[in-house]
């Protein structure tokens, strides 16, 4: 009865140090600063946020942590827990950027036409928050599309009247010299 105890007891303790070992991501963009509009463009300010994808497949890559602020195209190398393996496991990074001036602060509400992405990498998921064994690098930069305002409603039914009053002029004035 005891030995049964004692394995039981051993079982659940290797298990629970299993869920605690999520392995971290140092997400950082000094490599490839966020730019906007074109990748030679200026660099990215604090309106632009950074968020970290991390998967095991490059069309299924999910948010994990905290949207990052930029400063000058750059955040702090920040760590990142894990949910996708332990340390040593294997995934792919890529780092998403937008105008949260324009679409707010979480990455859900920003349409995919708004987001600007880095290129996707391989990454081995580190041990420990405190101890970064390497950083994320980036080789593109994520490049944020320049933002157009869309029209209120009220420009639009003026520019309407406008061109219908210049439409009708024109008719009117050739009909005059017929």
């Amino acid at each position: 009865m005891r030995t049964q105890i004692s394995r039981c007891l051993w079982v659940l303790a290797l298990s629970a140090l299993n869920l605690l070992a999520d392995g971290f991501v140092y997400f950082g963009s000094q490599g490839a600063p966020t730019r906007l509009g074109t990748p030679e463009g200026p660099r990215a300010g604090t309106n632009i946020l950074s968020q970290l994808l991390v998967g095991t497949e490059t069309g299924k890559l999910l948010p994990f942590g905290n949207p990052q602020v930029n400063r000058s195209g750059i955040f702090v190398v920040t760590p990142i827990s894990v949910s996708l393996g332990n340390p040593g496991t294997l995934v792919l990074v890529q780092l998403a950027a937008w105008d949260k001036s324009a679409w707010g602060v979480s990455y859900a509400g920003v349409p995919e036409a708004a987001k600007g992405f880095t290129d996707v990498i391989s990454y081995y998921l580190g041990r420990n928050p405190a101890n970064p064994p390497i950083q994320t690098i980036f080789n593109q930069p994520a490049v944020v599309p320049a933002s157009v305002p869309e029209p209120g409603e009220i420009v639009l039914f003026f520019v309407g009247v406008a061109g219908i009053c210049a439409f009708t002029k024109r008719h009117s004035t050739r009909a005059m010299f017929k």
